[in-house]
């Protein structure tokens, strides 16, 4: 859990000697498992004779895989949105997307993969952006 969460040992009284083994085993395991998906989808699919495009039956089932990778493989950067435009991204992130991914069994979202996966998803929606910008400059100076 370490590799997760910088801050999983805090707290943890280091004389249990026999709790820490528990978790380290428990990190190989996770990590292992976080390579696992990408590596079984791209075996998976070569071998099997199945197209790629069949994206709808996944060697590894996401729901059970955990985050998708460790706190420590971030960088945290600071974002600078108006108030309304954050509280929308997070309405659509909370009751979208999250509802979403529950429907796939995902529960245990993090943070950290929703930030990244908006972050993958500004090259694919680029003329958007450039809509949204130049909407909000025109507003601008049609109100002034």
């Amino acid at each position: 859990m370490p590799d997760d969460n910088r801050f999983a040992n805090i707290g943890v009284d280091d004389a249990d000697d026999d709790e820490d083994a528990a978790p380290d085993a428990v990190d190989s395991a996770t990590s292992a498992d976080s390579a696992t998906p990408a590596d079984s989808a791209t075996s998976g699919n070569s071998g099997s004779g199945e197209g790629a495009d069949d994206a709808d039956a996944p060697t590894v089932d996401p729901a059970d895989a955990g985050p998708a990778f460790a706190f420590d493989d971030v960088k945290q950067r600071a974002v600078y949105p108006r108030p309304d435009a954050w509280d929308a991204r997070t309405e659509a992130l909370d009751f979208e997307v999250k509802r979403k991914l529950r429907e796939h069994g995902v529960k245990d979202v993090t943070g950290r993969e929703l930030d990244d996966a908006v972050a993958r998803t500004v090259p694919d929606v680029t003329d958007r952006i450039v809509e949204h910008v130049l909407e909000a400059r025109r507003r601008k100076f049609d109100s002034e």
